[in-house]
């Protein structure tokens, strides 16, 4: 099988190398009468090499990159203004407005220009905003698992870590199992229960129970709020049970307010803006429910 080479860039355009040492050879040995073929063998480069360096003369020491570029101070803050405003955070978009002002650059040197601001939005979008409550009002709940030398033998412990969102207090209990049965006690206590995507992951059938007897445990009891993109006509698919879906709807749907939110989502907001996707509606059902009084 033959091979066949690609040529990346032409011939010409290739800029050679050559220590400034070497170059300072070159011209000396030049100077003192030696011919190109013997320079070139004596310092080890070829015999072109040398005519291009000796032709050149004194600016031979002079090496500078090819299309080295960078932006002054006050095309920096240009790029910036342009990655804020008009090119809604695109650097490519930014190197084509430059160019209509004049300034080329490459687009990764754009990005290196308007790195530190990126930086900063990156921060605020994914910061974590505190959501402020009363006492007693909000838990989170998180699970894990560690594996831990109990008398001598590797033993996998499961965790329950629950922290009150006003006061930070931690509560951690540990398991050797993963009965409901002992962690489903700690979700009937908050005032307010809140949970997230419902749905977004179909539940298994030993899943579906657990939820079902979390909310029985809950019903007219505690406030439940849940966030769900499904709506309730979709919830024996989410629970693989009909008729387990319409209980659990029964007990949620008694005392509570349901709420429709129609809109683009947030976290996909900035690249919509940039055209990188199609416009498109999403919408959220909330359901709030809240004790018998």
């Amino acid at each position: 099988m033959g091979e066949t080479a690609a040529v990346v860039a032409p011939r010409a355009a290739e800029v050679p190398m050559v220590e400034q040492e070497v170059v300072r050879r070159i011209r000396v040995l030049a100077q003192a009468g030696w011919g190109h073929k013997r320079i070139a063998r004596e310092v080890g480069v070829a015999r072109n090499t040398v005519r291009r360096y000796v032709r050149a003369g004194s600016e031979a020491d002079k090496q500078v990159r090819p299309k080295a570029r960078r932006l002054t101070g006050q095309e920096q803050q240009r790029a910036v203004e342009l990655w804020n405003g008009a090119a809604e955070g695109n650097a490519v978009v930014v190197k084509a407005l430059l160019a209509q002002e004049g300034v080329e650059a490459s687009v990764r040197t754009v990005q290196r220009a308007v790195e530190e601001r990126r930086r900063q939005v990156h921060a605020a979008q994914v910061a974590t905003v505190r959501f402020e409550t009363k006492p007693g009002r909000q838990m989170q709940v998180d699970f894990g698992e560690k594996k831990v030398r109990l008398g001598g033998q590797l033993v996998k412990v499961f965790l329950l870590v629950a922290v009150l969102s006003f006061s930070r207090r931690l509560f951690v209990r540990a398991f050797l199992n993963q009965r409901g049965d002992d962690w489903r006690d700690s979700f009937a206590k908050p005032k307010l229960l809140v949970v997230d995507e419902l749905g977004y992951l179909p539940f298994e059938k030993r899943s579906a129970h657990l939820f079902f007897q979390l909310v029985a445990r809950r019903y007219e009891k505690g406030s439940l709020l849940l966030t769900t993109n499904q709506m309730v006509g979709q919830w024996g698919g989410v629970f693989s049970d009909d008729v387990l879906a319409a209980a659990i709807l029964d007990r949620l749907l008694h005392h509570s307010h349901t709420l429709l939110i129609q809109g683009d989502s947030y976290r996909l907001r900035q690249k919509k803006k940039a055209g990188l996707l199609s416009r498109g509606v999403s919408q959220v059902t909330s359901i709030a429910t809240e004790p018998e009084r």
